[in-house]
């Protein structure tokens, strides 16, 4: 009994080490290269003698979101060649990681064994991106027509003030560092866009590139259309608006927004009426209230939608219905005795011609006297009203250009004739005397009052001295009373003198047609007292 005992203890004991001889190791992490791959042997501690000759099964998990995977080689697995297989880790981050736990499981015959190792890991290197879209694009100014996404590639970016010169651009990639560059505009620069000056429109390419450049990038453009300055895009305007030929009031403009308009009492529908044009051809118009017009007083609403469905603008008419307001038709057609017509509602009717003057006497005297003519199928000819304006401006301008031209040509004769005919001596003649006459005229400028009074005391001075030198005379010699002859030299010098100094009183005397002077009265003077010499007395 006591040996069965032993040999079932025995028995006990040698089971597991049978059923798992060895032991599991995992050794020390190496680099295996530069982008953040590592790697360590796994090893079966086998007893010699006992090689291990089942297969384990091997997990691997790693910490830090590091990748984790193992390598097992075929056994057997002996004492003299340990090596089970390798374990490798891989950082894909780009980031170094430090405390990473490796965890390694191994199963052998339903034994199971966790060894685990802590390393650290360098960052590793990131294959580069071909993705070429973007996450994201903003700008600085503008409003984007949508909003941005990186499947859609093309965009209008308006209200954009008149005076911005630059668009900037701000860009994300979906992945890796992608190259962005511009086309368009006048300029670029880094991430902006120079923009014409002024009201413009400029198409922009926005050109993404891959982080990739080994022959797998790829490339993706958006495109975008930046409107500056005032534009109808995406405006809630109208353009234009009519109620048929019906008065508006006031008269339409874009910005007004309320207006009035009397129509006949029978008119109850104006919708078929209205007829108007929005700035922005995208824009949409509803219209209410136009088709049951059952008031004396109605109102109707037009209602523009932008392009993009955010901005509303409504237009409301006061339609006032009243007797006394004519209907208005519009004739577009006449013929075997049938009148055709849009009535005040724009609706086709056809009257024969005795039911239509009756119903629309002023309408139907238009027809009858002719100022509404048809063409052969009997359709209203309508004429162009600008082409008939000019027309008849020509008309009207016709005689005055047959005057003007008759004048023009009398003046060219006249003055043909005056050349012709003209005498070129007496014109010289005329020419020179004219040319005389100034002449006399400035130098007679050049006599003042001053010379006058001069010339005045002058001739009382000279008269003095002349009364002087003749009593001195008679003093020297008595006997020449009588004979006057010996007096009559200085006699005559004197009065030679003062007639040459009186003389300036007259300037027409000193006129020369070369050159003219005024006698300077000290010169005057002097030769007056060389002539002879004089003893003046007292008397």
């Amino acid at each position: 009994m006591k040996k069965i005992i032993k040999y079932l203890l025995l028995a006990f004991v040698l089971i597991p080490v049978n059923a798992f001889a060895a032991d599991f190791n995992i050794g020390e992490f190496k680099t295996r290269t530069d982008d953040g791959d590592m790697f360590a042997t796994l090893t079966a501690d086998v007893t010699e003698g006992n090689d291990l000759t089942d297969k384990p099964t091997v997990e691997c998990n790693a910490t830090h979101s590091v990748q984790c995977s193992v390598e097992v080689y075929e056994p057997p697995y002996k004492s003299t060649d340990p090596t089970l297989g390798m374990v490798n880790i891989k950082n894909t981050s780009d980031q170094d990681l430090n405390g990473v736990t490796v965890i390694v499981t191994f199963n052998v015959n339903g034994q199971t064994i966790t060894k685990q190792k802590v390393v650290n890991i360098k960052a590793g290197t990131k294959p580069k991106s071909t993705n070429s879209k973007l996450k994201g694009l903003k700008t600085n100014v503008g409003t984007w027509n949508i909003q941005f996404s990186s499947d859609t590639y093309e965009y209008t970016i308006y209200d954009i003030r008149d005076s911005i010169n630059r668009i900037i651009f701000t860009p994300t990639c979906a992945e890796g560092a992608c190259r962005v560059s511009y086309e368009g505009g006048v300029g670029t620069n880094s991430n902006s866009v120079e923009l014409p000056t002024g009201n413009s429109t400029s198409d922009i390419k926005v050109i993404v590139k891959s982080e990739a450049t080994d022959g797998a990038e790829t490339t993706t453009t958006y495109k975008l259309s930046v409107i500056k300055g005032t534009s109808s895009y995406n405006s809630t305007k109208l353009k234009s608006l009519k109620v048929g030929e019906y008065t508006l009031d006031p008269e339409f403009s874009a910005d007004t927004l309320t207006y009035t308009v009397k129509i006949p009492t029978k008119v109850s529908n104006i919708e078929s009426l209205l007829s108007y044009e929005t700035e922005d051809a995208n824009a949409t118009v509803k219209i209410e209230g136009a088709n049951k017009l059952d008031n004396d007083t109605n109102t109707v609403k037009i209602i523009v939608t932008s392009r993009d469905g955010a901005n509303k603008q409504e237009y409301v008419l006061t339609v006032i219905k009243e007797n006394d307001v004519e209907e208005v038709i519009e004739v577009i057609g006449y013929k075997d005795d049938k009148v055709t017509f849009m009535n005040a509602e724009g609706i086709r009717e056809e009257l024969s011609i005795d039911e239509f003057k009756e119903k629309y006497p002023s309408e139907y005297e238009k027809i009858d006297n002719g100022t509404y003519k048809f063409d052969e199928n009997g359709n209203i000819i309508k004429e162009n009203n600008d082409d008939n304006k000019n027309e008849e401006k020509k008309k009207n301008c016709f005689p005055w250009i047959i005057v003007i031209l008759i004048v023009v040509a009398i003046i060219i004769i006249a003055v043909a004739g005056y050349f012709i005919f003209r005498d070129p001596e007496a014109s010289k003649k005329k020419k020179n005397d004219g040319k005389k006459d100034n002449k006399e005229d400035e130098e007679k400028t050049e006599v003042t009052v001053e010379q006058i009074e001069e010339l005045n005391d002058i001739d009382s001075y000279n008269e003095e001295a002349r009364l002087i030198a003749e009593d001195n005379q008679r003093n020297e010699n008595p006997l020449l009373d009588e004979d006057q002859e010996e007096i009559a030299p200085v006699t005559e010098t004197f009065e030679d003198v003062t007639e040459e100094v009186v003389r300036e009183e007259t300037v027409d005397d000193y006129v020369d047609e070369e050159k003219s002077a005024t006698m300077d009265i000290d010169e005057a003077l002097s030769d007056l007292m060389n002539t002879k010499e004089y003893n003046f007395k007292d008397k």
